[in-house]
């Protein structure tokens, strides 16, 4: 008996498996890394299955929908003497199973479903056919580490970055270790093609467990040296590689959001800015001074904001990162008592301070409707609320999901506004197709009683 899956791809958190569907969210499982997510259905992340059925296999997405003991049971076939694979398609894959008989395995994917059948007496899913899948896997996407490190020792030899690279990323680092990132950033620094060594560091990165350190303890504090930064855009600005591209693009938006959104939550950052004048000054006498500054001073990250604000045009993305980060929302008001009028009128700036707007600004028109729902996350008093119910003909259908999940993270926040807005809420969510369940979430928490 067949049994199908439906398969997504999340733009974010990448391909997944449709374990459950609910009433208004899926249960998805995206990799033993990752695990299940709960998702909110037709959520604007959400997109269709486009890749090969092998990626399904390369992905191990197969491991969540398989109990131990058919894995266990499964074990024994998994070999070049038991199984035969017929076709491997970007849709198909077919494959014999020499068992107490000889079994024939079907898995086929259309229209991002994806279909399981075996001819075995079993009903659903069998150790057949997790045995194809892990067979596959273990014959054209796993590489055991001891092959893995021979492999790559003659490219570590011919090149040193390389080596330094697998040397300073392996372990998890937790301080930003200044000598070994030297010697790298002076490899760099000497480099006559800066682009191919952007190749070597994008290696490590499209690697899922080196992503995060390439990021933070590599390319974000090299990005910190206005030279090597310069270096970089420019190479993006050319470059036909785009995984250099979104590379780079994805190290602009880490760096702004961490500079000054996400400020205590690295723990080696401070330390980072301190040494990295010296590393870059070649002045390591300094090395011995113990002062080490945790958090920033008021005026040193006021300051620091407004000048990357005078040189840089910021997005829409990096507007809702400040809006919504702690530190920002603590000194909103200094900030905006320093803003002159040529930096306000700067592309997008006026928004940083939507927060701290009063109800005539925010009805502003002239404000994009795009902008208020992108903002809706950062929006934690619900100032936006009437808002987007007054101006609610101008939005599209792909932000409905978007509205909905505001509507119930503002119903369970605390604060003195939510009762006088109720009234918004229940309106707004009337409009919403799919709403019975906000319309209850709101009556529930205004304390009527209501039988689900």
């Amino acid at each position: 008996m067949a049994k199908t899956f439906t398969l997504i791809n999340h733009k974010n958190l990448g391909p997944a498996i449709v374990l459950e569907k609910h009433d208004y969210y899926i249960d998805a499982y995206f990799s033993n890394k990752l695990g299940t997510k709960s998702l909110v259905i037709d959520h604007p992340s959400i997109e269709k299955w486009t890749l090969p059925i092998t990626d399904f296999i390369k992905y191990q997405l197969y491991e969540r929908i398989f109990d131990s003991w058919t894995k266990e049971k499964a074990s024994d076939y998994i070999g070049d003497s038991n199984i035969q694979l017929v076709d491997i398609g970007d849709d198909v894959i077919n494959a014999r199973v020499k068992g107490t008989k000889t079994y024939n395995v079907s898995i086929s994917l259309k229209n991002s479903r994806i279909t399981f059948s075996c001819d075995c007496p079993v009903v659903g899913l069998c150790k057949h056919i997790y045995a194809v899948c892990a067979y596959i896997y273990k014959k054209q996407f796993y590489q055991p580490r001891r092959e893995y490190n021979q492999a790559n020792n003659n490219q570590k030899k011919d090149n040193p970055l390389t080596a330094s690279l697998s040397s300073y990323l392996y372990f998890q680092k937790q301080y930003f270790d200044f000598i070994s990132f030297y010697h790298i950033f002076d490899l760099l620094d000497k480099s006559e093609n800066l682009e191919n060594d952007l190749e070597i560091i994008h290696s490590f990165y499209s690697r899922s467990q080196y992503q995060l350190r390439v990021m933070e303890l590599l390319l974000y504090p090299l990005y910190l040296n206005t030279n090597f930064h310069a270096k970089i855009d420019e190479i993006a600005a050319k470059t036909p590689s785009n995984d250099i591209k979104n590379m780079i693009k994805d190290l602009s938006s880490f760096a702004f959001t961490t500079r000054f959104s996400r400020v205590n939550a690295l723990p080696w950052y401070n330390v980072a800015l301190k040494y990295l004048n010296i590393v870059y000054n070649h002045d390591f006498s300094s090395l011995n001074n113990p002062e080490i500054r945790y958090g920033f001073e008021t005026d040193y990250y006021v300051t620091n904001l407004l000048r990357y604000l005078s040189l840089y045009d910021i997005s829409l993305d990096e507007v809702s990162s400040l809006i919504k980060s702690h530190t920002f929302r603590n000194y909103v008001y200094i900030i905006k008592s320093r803003v002159n009028d040529e930096l306000l009128n700067k592309e997008n700036v006026k928004y940083l301070f939507i927060n701290a707007m009063n109800d005539s600004e925010i009805n502003d028109p002239s404000i994009p409707i795009s902008l208020l729902i992108h903002l809706l996350e950062g929006d934690d008093k619900g100032k936006l609320i009437p808002v987007i119910n007054t101006r609610f003909k101008e939005i599209n259908d792909e932000n409905y999901p978007l509205i909905g999940e505001a509507i119930c993270r503002y119903m369970f926040l605390s604060h003195m506004d939510k009762m006088r807005l109720e009234e918004d809420y229940l309106t707004l969510a009337d409009k919403l197709p799919n709403n019975e369940y906000l319309i209850k979430l709101i009556q529930y928490q205004r304390g009527r009683k209501v039988k689900y």
